[in-house]
This record gives C-alpha cells, sequence and structure tokens, in this order.
C-alpha cells in the first residue's frame, strides 16, 4: 500500500506521451487503485508540469481503458469545462514485476462533466491517426467497441462509473472527490 509507482501511457505505436508517479493503493474487483496529489510532477515528452488536482486512477487488468476520478475544487475552469471521470481508451494495461504500469492511448476519451453530460471526445483525432500511423484493423475495431461499451456504462452509471468504489479508495488516500 502507498508505494509511489511510475504510470506511462503512450501513443500508437510507441511514442512517448504522459508519464507521473502515483501512489499504489491496492486492487479489488474492478483494478489497480492508484492516487496523485494536486501539485504532483507530470511528464508530457521532454515538458515538465505540476497536477492541479487530487485525483484517482482506476487501471484494470483485463479492460482497454482506464478512468481518471477526480476532485475539481480550486479549478479555474466553470463547471461545464470541468470533468468528475475521464476515461481513456487504451490498448490495456501491461503491469511490470517492477510494479510500474504502460499502455498506449488510442485517442478517444470517455468524459463526465461536473454539470452531469457524457461526451466521447476525440474522434476527429482518432481518425486522423488512424491513417497518419497506420492503425491495424484490429486496435479500430478495440478502440471502437470499448469506447462504445464504456459510453454506455458511464452514461447508465454502473460500477466502477458510478464513483462508489472510487470514493472508497479515494477516503483511504485522503482525497475528496466532491
Amino acid at each position: 500500500m502507498d508505494e509511489p509507482i511510475w504510470i506511462e501511457r503512450r501513443k500508437w505505436p510507441d511514442r512517448p506521451h504522459y508519464r507521473w508517479q502515483m501512489q499504489l493503493l491496492g486492487e479489488d474487483e474492478h483494478g489497480t487503485w492508484l492516487s496523485m496529489p494536486s501539485n504532483a510532477l507530470a511528464f508530457k515528452g521532454d515538458v515538465t508540469f505540476e497536477t492541479r488536482t487530487d485525483g484517482l486512477r482506476l487501471v484494470p487488468r483485463d479492460a482497454p481503458w482506464c478512468a481518471w476520478f477526480t476532485t475539481r475544487a480550486g479549478s479555474p475552469l466553470p463547471p461545464e469545462q470541468t470533468w468528475r471521470l475521464y476515461v481513456d481508451i487504451i490498448d490495456g494495461a501491461v503491469h511490470h514485476d517492477d510494479g510500474s504500469i504502460t499502455m498506449v492511448d488510442l485517442d478517444l476519451d470517455v468524459v463526465q462533466f461536473l454539470d452531469g453530460r457524457v461526451e466521447l471526445l476525440d474522434e476527429d483525432e482518432f481518425a486522423e491517426h488512424q491513417v497518419l500511423y497506420s492503425y491495424p484493423a484490429e486496435i479500430v475495431e478495440l478502440a471502437v467497441a470499448a469506447s462504445q461499451s464504456v459510453l454506455d456504462a458511464v452514461r447508465r452509471n454502473e460500477p466502477p462509473f458510478d464513483g462508489a468504489a472510487a470514493a472508497t479508495w479515494a477516503a483511504r488516500a485522503g482525497i475528496d472527490l466532491e
């Protein structure tokens, strides 16, 4: 518990994207739960920045997505531009022996905004990258099916997207998701 581990999200086929160190909280039936406080260091390529809010990352072992639950306390953005849940569609997560986790981001994202809207984002980027980076047909099919499945589950408020498990892990990490 509370072990620091590295999470790396890459872009197809294996280009650097984001990486950050998070605290391992534990696992449950939904996957691996990690926390990251605001003002933690994160990296996008060669650029270093500080995170703006506390949050939890859920990385399932056998699903093509990872979720980010966050608090918007202190966010300068209005509610219609801020989110409580952000789900990246990925090519599955790889859990390494050293505890680190890597994944390939497949562009599509499902977002639940604070005002209640649920949207699929970055369809244009996904279409462009299919051509630019020669996504194989099976990757396109995986991303489309996963994004639709997650979009439907978030709209139906199904676990783990309903926030119940996230609230339990957030309390353990001392994070207020409200």
